[in-house]
């Protein structure tokens, strides 16, 4: 009669830990940024952040996969399959996912999926699964006959120009209140445009549309933009990084500028965007 007492009691204590291990919280599996763009042809990296939510137990990382488009490829670095996760810790690892030249433009859902295992009681394996989609939003391919067409003249040595590769900002104009002042000036170069806004005040909001202008003989393509500004400047823009422009071409890029609380009295503030210019294919 003892024995049998011995084992329900051992009985009842596994199904009470076992209950507790279950109701663990499990993993948390994130992705950064959930949504951006790329060139068909090119490599984009997201940052994979695996967090254990359990406080108790350490885990794991038994397989990371991701589910690409098909075509498409992916490499991690670092791998973290095998690595530890601390209890209530975290690991990341940047995802390089390749996007074939081949890609049609569009949206594209990518899926991080993360199994890690650990032991709650010794001999005793419990595997956790988390995950976390993403998107991939492929900008259009520069067209084949166009590739082919540059390649021809890049062949044909001493009897064909190149043409010339140049770009320039272009004010279009700009809406603002009637207390505030805004001066805009352009390089020399064309490359960078600088604004100057006088009179302002805290929540004084304005907005310059400007344009980057195809200004050379070739199609050229839109580099990376640098902003440099005032602390008491909050400056947002579109993404226009990898937009390709034909000869004469136009590309919009409105830009808003709200004022803060940093902004002293009887002060003027000012910014500056330089944007670089790229032969299409590079």
């Amino acid at each position: 009669m003892r024995i049998k007492v011995v084992v329900s009691i051992v009985a009842i204590l596994l199904i009470a830990l076992c209950g507790s291990a279950s109701a663990e919280p499990g993993i948390m599996v994130e992705v950064a940024p959930s949504s951006q763009a790329a060139n068909a042809g090119s490599t984009i990296d997201y940052t994979l952040k695996v967090t254990n939510l359990d406080t108790a137990y350490s885990k794991t990382i038994k397989s990371v996969s991701i589910s690409v488009a098909q075509g498409w490829s992916y490499t991690l670095d670092p791998d973290i399959v095998g690595q530890t996760l601390p209890a209530g810790g975290s690991m990341e690892t940047t995802v390089h996912i390749y996007v074939p030249s081949t890609a049609s433009a569009g949206s594209y859902n990518n899926q991080a999926t993360v199994e890690v295992e650990y032991e709650p009681i010794p001999g005793w394996s419990v595997t956790e699964t988390g995950y976390s989609v993403f998107i991939t939003q492929v900008k259009a391919a520069v067209p084949p006959w166009l590739v082919q067409f540059w390649k021809e003249i890049m062949n044909v040595s001493g009897s064909v120009s190149t043409g010339e590769l140049d770009a320039s900002w272009e004010l279009v104009d700009y809406s603002d209140d009637e207390y505030g002042f805004i001066n805009v000036s352009v390089s020399e170069d064309g490359k960078t445009v600088t604004i100057t806004i006088e009179n302002a005040y805290p929540g004084y909001e304005a907005t310059i549309n400007l344009n980057i202008v195809n200004t050379g003989s070739i199609v050229a393509k839109i580099g990376k933009i640098e902003l440099n500004k005032d602390e008491a400047l909050e400056i947002t823009y579109p993404e226009v990084e990898g937009e390709i422009m034909d000869k004469g071409q136009k590309i919009s890029v409105p830009v808003k500028v709200e004022v803060n609380d940093l902004a002293e009295e009887n002060s003027s503030y000012s910014f500056s965007l330089t944007f670089e210019v790229r032969q299409f294919n590079k």
